[in-house]
């Protein structure tokens, strides 16, 4: 979200349907592929950390990202210009993930990180991650946009030797829904107006 793609497709699309009454929630992303396929989310936003969407959903790339730690401030890293992959071994991690055993934030920092899964606390919230942190907790790795958020005592550095994942959007295949639709075809083509009857 915080990369704009979701606030610019969803200016985009109220400008166009006006009248469409538009909710948004924050979710893992595999609780939005799960939502998706069970009718309780319509449109999904959310990094591409591995996902596998199945043949009953589309991925659309919306944005590409990169990583960076975010730490309180007296942590001994923050005194570094940027953070490598090979420093984060032996820290304790703060992960933004839907469940305890999904390794796919960890998979991107390689054997530094998945070599020490005890050693890694996993959150489904971004700002409950941030307060983690914050709270001295150990060493968050977060999307670069991130930085956009400031708590007291927060701070932020690169995170070299790791991709960011990409973001994407993530709809049904065979979608119904004349509104969705509608949303998803302003993904790819800028959005009109319907025409009013005459």
């Amino acid at each position: 979200m915080l990369h704009g793609v979701l606030a610019a497709d969803l200016h985009r699309f109220r400008a166009a349907h006006p009248r469409v009454e538009v909710t948004v929630a924050e979710l893992p992303p595999t609780a939005q592929l799960q939502a998706l396929r069970d009718g309780t989310l319509d449109i999904g936003y959310c990094p591409d950390l591995g996902l596998r969407p199945g043949d009953d959903l589309e991925m659309t790339l919306r944005a590409r990202t990169t990583l960076s730690v975010a730490l309180r401030h007296d942590h001994e890293l923050a005194t570094a210009g940027a953070v490598t992959t090979s420093r984060l071994a032996e820290r304790d991690l703060i992960v933004f993930a839907a469940r305890e055993e999904d390794e796919t934030v960890l998979a991107r920092l390689g054997p530094a990180a998945t070599g020490h899964r005890a050693r890694v606390q996993v959150v489904s919230g971004t700002l409950g991650v941030l307060a983690l942190a914050a709270a001295g907790a150990g060493v968050a790795v977060v999307p670069a946009v991130t930085e956009r958020i400031a708590l007291p005592d927060l701070v932020y550095r690169p995170l070299l030797g790791a991709d960011g994942p990409d973001v994407v959007s993530v709809s049904r295949a065979e979608e119904l829904s004349g509104s969705v639709k509608a949303f998803v075809n302003c993904l790819s083509a800028p959005c009109r107006p319907r025409s009013e009857p005459g």
